[in-house]
């Protein structure tokens, strides 16, 4: 019963510590740090970062644009900056199609950068256009300052007569004839020919503004080149631009997308986790109940069990008290019922002994004497037992010799010895005269059991 107890116990105690070491375990799983959401916690500052600065180096490209080239530092920071985040972004990134993207995004900053830096290039072209369209207007004299200041030239004339003579084409056989053979040209002559002089006079403005003029027409287009080209740049300037924030937006909508799934994949594994933990728990719940149940089952068993033997002890208790109670009884009554008569017997041979005159009758009668003694002390040994089993006796220390006692029983137990073909020796090691006090009844008691039961 205590060991089934005590196993009850401990297996309650191994199902709880099972139960902490599974919770323990679910706990710091769930305490874990997710690697997927730090990993995309990092990746979203890395494009805010990103962003920042690529919003800043647009303002930067702006006032360069407009000549203010104390931007330029700054821009090339945040552009080393952008190139840094974009590196940062590929080591977060394992998906080839977003390092593709983010490459592409690097390749259209530069492509950016390039194209501000022509468009730096052609705002100065117009400016140094400017200045010269400036020092050729105030080159140009004034036309009517100058309308005086003539200057002469010579121009030859020459005047030529020229007399064409057509052949006749003839009839239709000779224009047959003429398609077979080699046809002549017409004939050709000068008849007079006269030449002539005349002096014109032409404005020295006029000329210097014609020169300049033309100049100045050829700087114009290419001031209008300069400018279209600035406008081109200034397009695919924006263009990529637009590509760059388009491309930037797809990737940060695709980190948002990747974040929400790592969102919802976290949460689906800890729903997991939490519905593992729960059926773990309640797995072991109802084992611990199982056992409780079992052992609460066994040790109701064995104490029916045990309540069931203790009432057959009690039985059989019962009925030993009885059988012990109808034994002291008999005892009683037979030790009663056969001290009387043996009194009569032992009182009758003193009598045949005192008047019988022959050896052998008194050998006889003294053999009568000796059993009936033995029988007499056997009887009160039931009694002495009686009273002992009922806690009535008490000793009776008397002063006795103790070789006169072991000699009485020697000669007590001598002729049921001889009767048994035994033969019973007596050796004293002691001084005949010594006396000891104690109880004779009881220890001659003792002494004939033991040697009784040697005999026997």
């Amino acid at each position: 019963m205590k060991f089934k107890i005590l196993l009850a116990y401990l297996s309650l105690i191994l199902i709880g510590v099972l139960a902490v070491w599974v919770v323990l375990a679910q706990v710091d799983s769930l305490s874990a740090p997710d690697h997927t959401l730090e990993n995309s916690g990092k990746r979203s500052s890395v494009v805010s970062e990103m962003l920042f600065y690529l919003y800043r180096s647009e303002s930067d490209g702006m006032q360069l644009l407009m000549g203010n080239k104390d931007y330029l530092s700054r821009y090339e920071d945040d552009l080393n900056a952008i190139y840094v985040s974009l590196d940062s972004l590929k080591s977060f990134s394992a998906d080839s199609v977003q390092v593709a993207r983010l490459d592409s995004v690097a390749s259209l900053i530069a492509l950016k950068e390039a194209t501000l830096l022509s468009m730096i290039g052609g705002a100065d072209m117009d400016a140094y256009n400017k200045e010269i369209n400036k020092r050729i207007s105030r080159l140009l004299p004034d036309s009517a300052a100058l309308d005086e200041q003539l200057l002469a030239s010579t121009k030859n004339i020459v005047r030529r007569d020229t007399v064409i003579t057509k052949h006749k084409s003839g009839n239709f056989f000779s224009r047959l004839k003429g398609v077979f053979k080699k046809s002549r040209k017409d004939s050709t002559v000068i008849v007079t020919s006269t030449g002539d002089s005349d002096s014109i006079y032409v404005s020295v403005a006029d000329s210097i503004n014609a020169v300049l003029g033309n100049l100045q027409a050829d700087i114009a287009g290419l001031q209008s080149w300069a400018v279209a080209r600035q406008r081109g740049l200034l397009s695919k300037w924006a263009e990529d631009n637009y590509s760059v924030n388009s491309l930037i937006y797809r990737i940060i909508n695709d980190y948002e997308m990747d974040m929400a799934a790592a969102m919802l994949v976290s949460e689906a594994k800890k729903e997991s986790e939490d519905g593992t933990t729960v059926k773990i728990l309640a797995a072991i719940a109802i084992a611990a109940i199982t056992v409780v149940l079992f052992f609460i089952w066994v040790i109701w068993r064995d104490l029916e069990r045990s309540n069931r033997y203790k009432k057959e002890l009690e039985r059989i208790n019962k009925a030993n008290l009885e059988l012990l109670s109808a034994r002291e009884n008999l005892m009683l009554a037979i030790t009663h019922d056969i001290k009387a008569p043996l009194g009569s017997i032992i009182g009758y041979t003193d009598l045949l002994s005192r008047l019988s005159s022959g050896n052998r009758e008194k050998l006889y009668i003294s053999n009568i004497k000796a059993s009936s003694d033995l029988l007499l002390s056997l009887v009160s040994d039931l009694l002495e037992f009686h009273k002992l089993d009922s806690g009535k006796e008490e000793l009776k220390i008397l002063p006795f010799n103790l070789c006169e006692f072991f000699e009485s029983v020697h000669r007590l137990f001598l002729p049921v010895a001889e009767n048994k073909g035994l033969k019973l020796f007596l050796q004293v090691g002691v001084e005949r005269g010594l006396c000891v006090e104690s109880d004779p009844l009881k220890l001659r008691q003792v002494v004939n059991n033991l040697v009784n039961n040697a005999i026997k």
